[in-house]
């Protein structure tokens, strides 16, 4: 019987790595390694963009289009920008040189303003950690801090009426509460709400100063009574 040799021949694999070179295409495109880069031939990050224009990037929509800028009118920063038929409709934004501020921008005016600490809203100068310029609607808002207690010591100078109806003619306002023309730019609404507690409780001891006057004139009163009932 002959017998045949089979030789096994063994197949080397060979593992190779492609890396794809866009040059010159308009802009230098490349890819290193992981990193893809559009102008640039050193992207340091998986998608670089580098170039000269206000817009470094672009996707088109079906009617519209949304674009990363990274300078905004010389504030030193980047955003996004929304645009919608060639108009520019919302940014979101940030800009290192003006406080650090981060923006919300829509139909040509600074929604949402973050900026040197401060939040504004309808605003661009913050002036507060809230400011809103406009209504605010809300369910329930807290103050802390408030109270007048105060004024039920024994030692309060509670104005005597006379004195508090002189005052009102010639001021036309209650003391310790500002004039009209002051509170036009606004007021402090934890101390507002602290001075009509306040006033709410100098109201009380009026009204039972008055009780007490009350009772001492209807005693008085009763006494000349059976006085009179005495003397028939």
């Amino acid at each position: 019987m002959k017998k045949f040799t089979i030789s096994t021949i063994s197949l080397t694999l060979i593992t190779f790595t492609v890396f794809a070179q866009w040059g010159n295409i308009g802009s230098t495109n490349t890819t290193t390694s992981d990193n893809v880069g559009i102008g640039t031939t050193n992207p340091l990050y998986p998608l670089e963009i580098e170039s000269t224009t206000s817009a470094k990037a672009m996707l088109n929509a079906l009617n519209g289009n949304a674009y990363w800028i990274a300078d905004i009118g010389g504030l030193k920063g980047g955003g996004l920008t929304i645009n919608y038929e060639g108009t520019a409709k919302a940014r979101v934004y940030h800009s290192e040189k003006d406080y650090n501020r981060f923006g919300i921008w829509h139909e040509g005016e600074d929604r949402l303003i973050i900026r040197d600490g401060n939040i504004g809203i309808g605003t661009s100068q913050p002036s507060a950690k809230l400011t809103v310029n406009g209504a605010i609607h809300a369910e329930e808002v807290k103050i802390q801090n408030v109270g007048a207690d105060y004024v039920f010591e024994s030692n309060y100078p509670l104005m005597p009426l006379s004195e508090l109806r002189v005052y009102i003619a010639n001021n036309s306002h209650l003391p310790g509460i500002a004039p009209a023309e002051e509170t036009e730019q606004g007021v402090e609404l934890g101390q507002m709400t602290e001075t009509l507690l306040a006033k709410i409780e100098e109201l009380t001891l009026y009204t039972l100063q008055q009780e007490e006057r009350l009772q001492a004139q209807e005693q008085r009163i009763q006494e000349l009574e059976t006085l009179l009932k005495n003397q028939e």
